[in-house]
């Protein structure tokens, strides 16, 4: 499909210096040329301007949130981060070529998103079940079963990076007292870009942890554990039951997270648990859109809770409803207990 005409006031410029671009990228090789116009093609039929006549003003309205739309499409496409750097930087360097005539109608930094990196984005989750199974078996192993369960389980409740993990010295878990006046387990970790965080676990795990810290007198490290011997864990697990999926170590962390969203719903809450610097990478990797037209706000925001037919249920109804809840919705219940 031909990239369609533009027509505006400015129309005979504009399409002058989109040839001008295109012409310009394609002085080394027809190809490069061939692929930008690619680019744009499918950046165009995403929006459904793929047609005879663009209005210039199709083109300026386009705004960040509408590029990260188009990523999230590009994402779900099967397209590799790195295909997805080289289309968003082809589209980039277009709108600065534009911005040369048009000034701050077109505004390239638009383009500029922080992308899910590969390691996030190719390591499948355990399901409840599986993660339960896949810790008792890890707890199973004959060397080092507990210290094996444990690194796992640390991986879990914490939502760190497998090195994060690793690196955890005893040293660092004390008590502090909480804001609320509670006094708080918490261990002090260093994460990626050698940021300090600060990680608060239950009086039940730290006591779980206290297992194995009991037994390191003479070294100050948690977990003696190297990362081959986590990958065989991992492999041996999915051999004994069967399991298709790619697991790796990895996968631990994105089912802490996923699982974070599921029990709150809540975007800030579950960037915290993945430890990620930019919410977007939750919000695409985590936080799926509900294709219910039903369950869309719109379709609500007129309309009264009735909680009416709550009045005549009995105890043993009013808890099986409740039962029968997402996590999210029996967290925001339990506010109110």
């Amino acid at each position: 499909m031909a990239i369609p005409k533009l027509l505006n006031t400015n129309t005979t410029n504009l399409m002058y210096e989109i040839e001008n671009f295109f012409n310009d990228k394609g002085r080394g090789s027809s190809n490069t040329s061939k692929t930008y116009k690619q680019h744009v093609q499918e950046f165009l039929t995403f929006f459904n301007l793929d047609k005879e006549y663009v209005e210039l003003e199709d083109l300026t309205g386009i705004k960040h949130r509408d590029i990260l739309t188009f990523v999230n499409y590009l994402e779900q496409s099967g397209n590799k981060s790195s295909t997805i750097k080289a289309k968003l930087a082809g589209l980039k360097s277009l709108w600065k070529f534009l911005a040369k005539d048009y000034g701050t109608n077109f505004n390239p930094y638009i383009w500029d998103v922080t992308l899910v990196k590969e390691e996030e984005t190719n390591h499948p989750e355990f399901t409840s079940e599986e993660f339960e199974l896949f810790l008792e078996f890890a707890k199973s192993q004959q060397q080092k079963g507990l210290e094996k369960y444990l690194y796992f389980k640390t991986l879990y409740v914490t939502g760190l990076r497998k090195q994060a993990v690793l690196d955890m010295i005893k040293s660092n878990i004390n008590k502090v007292t909480d804001i609320s006046g509670d006094d708080l387990w918490v261990i002090k970790v260093r994460d990626k870009g050698g940021k300090y965080d600060s990680i608060p676990i239950s009086d039940e795990f730290y006591g779980e942890l206290s297992q194995i810290l009991k037994g390191k007198l003479q070294s100050d490290k948690i977990f003696n554990i190297n990362d081959k011997t986590l990958y065989k864990v991992i492999s041996d697990f999915r051999k004994k039951y069967n399991i298709d999926k790619k697991l790796t170590i990895h996968s631990v962390k994105s089912t802490s997270v996923t699982e974070t969203w599921n029990r709150t719903g809540d975007i800030k809450l579950t960037q915290e648990q993945g430890h990620h610097a930019d919410a977007t990478i939750t919000l695409r990797k985590y936080v799926r859109s509900d294709r219910n037209l039903k369950n869309k706000m719109s379709y609500k925001m007129d309309k009264k809770v009735d909680t009416k037919s709550l009045e005549d249920l009995t105890k043993e109804q009013l808890i099986n409803i409740i039962n029968n809840c997402s996590d999210a919705t029996k967290t925001e219940i339990l506010k109110y207990v």
